[in-house]
């Protein structure tokens, strides 16, 4: 009888000592949380851009469709400059969504499509067709790699603020969400995001 009250009594004791940590801990996760006003929120984005960001040289280059493009015509858009190849399963999942992007803020975005594939033009702008791709095309070049420099992978986009200068790189699959917070803060639209 004895040590069945000996044990009930551990299991009390040990179970109030559960309680009262569980109820120390809680304050203490409040008493931390007090001071969410300076801290962004859970839904709130951090975006990070260059500090001190380099503006692209200047270049010419041939789109798809015979049209001549260079920075200059950029000036006043956000800009991003997609490295992709029609090999290259990421740069495939992120089309529909940089075709998507690129519908919404018309006005204000200008996606560029750099093709580095090998093989045959036609073959990219078959892809194109079927992709329905409707933001400019060109193929690579030495001079399109000297002014976009250290494409390692694929897909790589450049973003480029409304003064052609460079703010941003991303490598690998875009996360469609940061890019387009990236290009509303950009070109001055309202955001959730604290920008550093």
């Amino acid at each position: 009888m004895q040590e069945q009250l000996r044990i009930t009594l551990s299991v009390v004791v040990a179970t109030l000592a559960a309680v009262a940590c569980g109820t120390q801990y809680a304050r203490g996760v409040d008493a931390t949380l007090v001071d969410t006003q300076a801290r962004p929120s859970r839904q709130q984005q951090i975006i990070r851009f260059l500090r001190n960001p380099a503006p692209v040289p200047s270049f010419t280059a041939r789109d798809l469709d015979g049209r001549m493009i260079s920075p200059a015509e950029w000036r006043g858009k956000v800009v991003l400059i997609n490295f992709w190849a029609t090999w290259c399963p990421p740069c495939r999942a992120e089309i529909p969504e940089l075709i998507a992007l690129q519908a919404e803020y018309r006005g204000q975005l200008q996606i560029i499509g750099v093709s580095e594939d090998e093989g045959s033009l036609e073959a990219v702008e078959r892809f194109v067709g079927d992709y329905k791709i409707s933001y400019p095309i060109v193929v690579s070049s030495p001079e399109l790699r000297n002014s976009f420099p250290d494409v390692f992978g694929l897909p790589t986009t450049f973003v480029l603020d409304r003064s052609t200068r460079i703010v941003q790189k991303h490598v690998g699959l875009l996360k469609i969400t940061v890019v387009e917070t990236e290009t509303r803060a950009l070109a001055g639209l309202p955001v959730n995001a604290v920008i550093e």
